[in-house]
């Protein structure tokens, strides 16, 4: 929803607002200062995904899943272990079709299997700029 929302201004008439219990775990990064990822054109920045449990949950083995991303990128997504709270994603922008300027965001999806149960969330959304 998030990168839906930084993508389309979509008209409406009403605003509506859910309020739901959290998830058994959130997914959180810490962006740079200036609120964007700068990533070198054929260059790689490295993003730090961190992992919080609601007291009681058994901390399980999250899969990290990029969705769609754009042409020339390549994302180096590795779980994070059962036990663990932390990861690092590495972007990497490779040949021609990455341009200086190119701004943007990426998604990606945390899935935790518990018993016969699969429970998603996703990690904010990475702004990124590309750059020289």
């Amino acid at each position: 929803m998030q990168a839906f929302y930084y993508m389309h201004s979509v008209p409406s008439r009403e605003f509506l607002l859910s309020m739901v219990e959290a998830g058994p775990f959130t997914l959180s990064l810490e962006l740079p200062e200036g609120g964007v990822f700068q990533i070198p054109r054929r260059g790689r920045v490295e993003v730090p995904v961190k992992v919080t449990f609601k007291e009681g949950v058994k901390a399980g083995a999250i899969t990290l899943k990029p969705d769609t991303p754009p042409k020339g990128f390549r994302i180096q997504a590795p779980p994070v272990a059962a036990g663990k709270n932390e990861t690092t994603v590495v972007i990497t922008t490779l040949g021609q079709q990455i341009n200086v300027g190119q701004t943007g965001t990426l998604i990606l999806t945390g899935t935790m299997k518990a018993g016969k149960e699969t429970i998603s969330e996703f990690v904010p959304a990475i702004p990124f700029e590309i750059t020289k």
